[in-house]
């Protein structure tokens, strides 16, 4: 009887799954190694930011030490770029990294070195060598003190040309085997506080075993650190400190403390020549500082910034600096420079324009000066060939003898001078017409009622102010129109009784009675003519 294997082979699907599994595993597997790892990992470069300079706002400068895994300080030649933040904003402000060296400040450094029975000859000559050498390398606007403790008190060197200090430093010599350390530390200060200048950086180079005759007790040690660490960092001095074969390990920390508290740095040195080389790197990490120098925009007066920096390296990792204390814009700087540029741009603009201008114009008042005397000379030519006359100068015909537009013209001016003046007469004249009219009429007015002029027809006295012979209107004159039958009547009728009182009335008339036979007319109560039918003075409009 034979048996059958129950199990069935594995399908392409269920290898695939496995496979699957696997790799995510190993992926997990391999993920949490790295990360556990990378805690381990030592990140060796560093950088911190020790000043941030805000006087010139918005223009910022801040100054930041960069160290690499050597504890040397980076040149800007390492660095790719700098990125600042504010308040963990990166801005968009270009950068321009220098060094401590290329800024205008001033700096005052006071070294403090023992010089002690505890050091053998070898190492006080290759340390005093060391550091006359280093103390060369300062600028002439820099200053050099120098504090020995020689084993039976401090030698001082004040401050002054590096000079002075690098050969007190070369001609120490120890005199005892006692150390007093604290006070040389504390000289220092008092040195840089009492000759502080403006715009300058103090700076103290600590050469040290930690170890002080008088002082050696931990907690005396401390208080003496706390102490000396405030007078420092009220007079805003760092302290960089390079710790030589340290006699009490239970002091490391303290002197440690000092130096990172008043923004410098700590370094340990096992034996003479570290103890010149760690002196360079202070050396170089004072001089090679680095000054981030950035505009800011959009900052007013009153905000608060905390600024951090990141530095990208050519090579390497970035380095980033944690954020420094907030700092608040009282001022913003106008940017005069700036004005200045871009008014001098716009005077030189203005001025090259106005050059160009006259330069332009005097081209052009040759060219039109030269082609107006050019024309000049051609129409002078026509002129004294007979083409143009001189007085309108347009073109004449050859067999002209005068100018025909000027002889139109001539005519046209004289009559419209002749029109003129006729207009003128007439006005004249009927201006005078109308004055003596008005005299007339004026006269007329004053002269008395029988003085008027005579009737053409008739020979009778009109009225003054007829317009017509009313007598011959009214039939009485020669010239008269037939009067109608009933007023021909009445006239004869009306004159025949005046005709006969007329010589009655002339003896009363004489005697001064009133005339016989007179009637008044009832609407102008004039007194009318006995010959009379109607009222010739209201007939008249009188």
């Amino acid at each position: 009887m034979t048996r059958r294997n129950s199990r069935q082979p594995p399908t392409p699907a269920l290898r695939t799954t496995a496979l699957m599994a696997l790799s995510l595993l190993l992926a997990h597997a391999a993920l949490a190694s790295a990360l556990q790892a990378q805690d381990y990992v030592p990140k060796r470069s560093r950088a911190k930011i020790d000043r941030v300079d805000i006087t010139e706002a918005p223009n910022v400068r801040i100054f930041a030490t960069a160290l690499d895994a050597k504890g040397l300080p980076l040149s800007p030649d390492k660095l790719k770029a700098a990125y600042i933040a504010c308040n963990g904003k990166e801005l968009p402000a270009k950068t321009v990294i220098n060094t401590f060296a290329d800024t205008n400040e001033s700096l005052d450094i006071a070294v403090v070195l023992p010089v002690s029975h505890r050091f053998s000859q070898d190492e006080l000559q290759l340390m005093k060598e060391g550091l006359a050498a280093v103390m060369g390398q300062t600028r002439d606007t820099d200053r050099v003190a120098a504090f020995i403790d020689n084993g039976k008190g401090i030698d001082i060197t004040p401050l002054g040309p590096a000079d002075a200090a690098a050969g007190a430093v070369g001609k120490a010599s120890p005199q005892g085997g006692g150390a007093f350390l604290y006070s040389g530390i504390e000289r220092a200060i008092r040195e840089l506080t009492d000759n502080k200048r403006d715009k300058t950086k103090r700076v103290i180079i600590l050469v040290t075993d930690g170890f002080d005759t008088e002082n050696f007790i931990p907690t005396v040690v401390r208080n003496n650190i706390m102490r000396l660490y405030n007078e420092a960092r009220d007079a805003d001095i760092h302290v960089f400190v390079v710790m030589y074969k340290p006699i009490i390990k239970d002091l490391v920390p303290f002197f440690e403390g000092l130096s990172r508290k008043t923004r410098a740095t700590y370094r340990e040195a096992v034996s003479t020549d570290d103890i010149v080389r760690s002196v360079k790197y202070a050396w170089g990490e004072v001089f090679g500082q680095l000054v981030i120098e950035a505009k800011l925009s959009g900052i007013k007066e009153g905000d608060s910034c905390a600024f951090s920096v990141t530095l990208e390296r050519e090579f390497g990792a970035n380095i980033e600096a944690r954020a420094f204390p907030a700092v608040t814009f009282e001022e913003l700087r106008f940017d005069w420079i700036r004005f200045a540029i871009i008014a001098g741009i716009i005077v030189l603009a203005l001025l090259l324009a106005l050059i160009i201008f006259l330069i332009v114009r005097k081209i052009v008042r040759k060219r039109r000066a030269k082609a107006a005397s050019q024309e000049q000379e051609a129409l002078q030519a026509k002129i004294d060939a007979g083409q143009i006359c001189p007085t309108c100068q347009r073109t004449m015909l050859p067999d002209w003898t005068t100018c025909m537009f000027c002889a139109r013209e001539g005519a046209k001016d004289a009559g419209k001078a002749k029109d003129a003046g006729k207009a003128k007469d007439a006005g004249k004249a009927k201006d005078a017409g109308k004055a003596k009219d008005a005299g007339k009429a004026k006269d007329a007015g004053k002269a008395p009622p029988d003085e008027g002029k005579p009737c053409k027809s008739c020979g009778r006295t009109m009225m003054p102010g007829w317009t017509e012979c009313l007598f011959c209107k009214a039939g009485i004159g020669a010239g008269a129109a037939p009067m109608p039958p009933g007023q021909a009547a009445m006239g004869a009728a009306a004159m025949a009784p005046a005709a006969m009182a007329a010589p009655a009335a002339a003896p009363a008339a004489g005697a001064g009675a009133a005339p016989q036979g007179a009637r008044i007319c009832p609407k102008c109560k004039r007194e009318m003519k006995a010959h009379w039918d109607v009222c010739l003075f209201c007939e008249a409009g009188l």
